[in-house]
């Protein structure tokens, strides 16, 4: 399913917020939320979707799952979120250095 743009906002000086809205979808709006707290070394991850039958918007569901930077398989993405809120003018603190890489299924 396509993707709309993403949308960056600084929160505050060490917490970023990415959305995404699905561009397909006329009436429900899913909606993609990633929310990088960098003074907490999270990320949470927000899906979000209404559920219309005939027109009408006859329920909504929200998935959320939060994971700290060191559950993380890579830093990749977190490194340039960080990158993306100092431009928007936040003063995130440093990324940790994980201990050990980690591979998928590990």
């Amino acid at each position: 399913m396509p993707m709309g743009p993403e949308e960056f906002v600084k929160a505050n000086d060490y917490t970023l917020v990415v959305s995404q809205v699905y561009a397909t979808e006329k009436l429900s709006k899913p909606t993609l939320t990633k929310i990088f707290n960098f003074a907490a070394q999270e990320v949470s991850t927000i899906y979000e979707r209404g559920y219309a039958r005939e027109g009408m918007g006859v329920g909504f569901a929200i998935t959320r799952e939060s994971k700290n930077f060191s559950e993380l398989d890579s830093l990749d993405e977190v490194a340039l979120m960080r990158a993306k809120l100092v431009d928007l003018g936040g003063h995130p603190p440093e990324l940790p250095t994980l201990s050990k890489p980690r591979k998928l299924g590990n």
